[in-house]
C-alpha cells in the first residue's frame, strides 16, 4: 500500500471518468469511487427478450430466453468503463468488472442449475487487434475456465453494433453466428453472457443459433441494460 502511493506520488493516475487522482492499482484508468458507484439495481424488463416493458406481447406469442438476468441499469459510467475496457484493450479492468457482478451472476447460474456459461465471440480479425475476448475475461474471474466455453464462432467481421440504428443492428448481425458443435450444448443449460443488451440484437442471434443444438434451457446475462 505505501509503494502504491509512493509511486502515485511520482506518476499520479488520473481517472478517465472523473478525473480525480488516485493511486496505482492493477489497471490505472478507473479509479474505485467509479467502479464503486456501478451496483445492483432492479427494474421492469422482459424475461425473454429483454425489452424494457412489463408486457412483451412478442414474447407471449414466441418465448425466446427461458429467463434473462440484467446487472443494472446502463449509464455513462457503465458504459465508460465497458468502452476503455474493450477500446483500448485494457485486459487488467477484466477482475474489476467481474468483481461488480460476481454475486449476482453466481447465484443467477445455481438458481437456473446451469451447467455451461457461454459469451458472445468475436471475429478473428478484432480479436487478433485486442488480444483477448473480453467476456471470456471476466468469466474466467468469477467461474472455473471448464465451465466458460465459446460455443460459438463469428463468421464475419461486421460493423460496431454501438454505430447503428436497431434496424441495422438486426441486419449487420443476421447469420454471423455458427455453432462449433452441437454435441457439446444437447441437452445443456446454457448461460449467453454479454455486456451491455441496447437492442438485445447480439443476444438473440446467438440464441437463434445455440437452439440448433437442442439444449435444454437458454438463459441471457447482461452487465447493464
Amino acid at each position: 500500500m505505501f509503494l502504491s502511493y509512493f509511486y502515485s506520488s511520482i506518476f499520479p493516475q488520473e481517472c478517465e471518468i472523473c478525473k480525480t487522482t488516485f493511486c496505482i492499482t492493477n489497471q490505472n484508468y478507473v479509479c474505485e469511487d467509479c467502479l464503486g458507484s456501478i451496483y445492483k439495481t432492479d427494474f421492469v424488463y422482459c424475461h425473454s427478450c429483454g425489452k424494457i416493458t412489463a408486457n412483451c406481447l412478442d414474447c407471449k406469442i414466441e418465448k425466446r430466453f427461458d429467463d434473462i438476468g440484467v446487472f443494472t441499469k446502463t449509464n455513462k459510467t457503465l458504459t465508460t468503463i465497458i468502452g476503455i475496457y474493450k477500446l483500448k484493450s485494457v485486459k487488467a479492468l477484466a477482475k474489476d468488472i467481474a468483481d461488480l457482478i460476481k454475486y449476482d451472476i453466481t447465484d443467477f447460474v445455481k438458481k437456473n442449475e446451469i451447467n455451461l456459461i457461454t459469451y458472445v465471440p468475436l471475429s478473428k480479425k478484432l480479436y487478433k487487434k485486442r488480444g483477448f475476448n473480453h467476456l471470456r475475461e471476466i468469466l474466467i474471474n468469477i467461474f472455473p475456465k471448464s465451465m466458460v466455453k465459446e460455443v460459438l464462432v463469428k463468421t464475419k467481421d461486421t460493423k460496431l453494433q454501438m454505430e447503428l440504428s436497431k434496424e441495422e443492428r438486426e441486419k449487420n448481425l443476421k447469420n454471423v453466428f455458427r455453432v462449433k458443435k452441437f454435441s457439446e450444448i444437447e441437452g445443456k443449460n446454457i448461460l449467453i453472457f454479454d455486456d451491455i443488451m441496447t437492442t438485445g440484437s447480439t443476444l438473440l442471434e446467438c440464441l437463434k443459433e445455440i437452439k440448433k443444438g437442442k439444449p435444454n434451457k437458454v438463459y441471457g446475462y447482461v452487465i447493464g441494460r
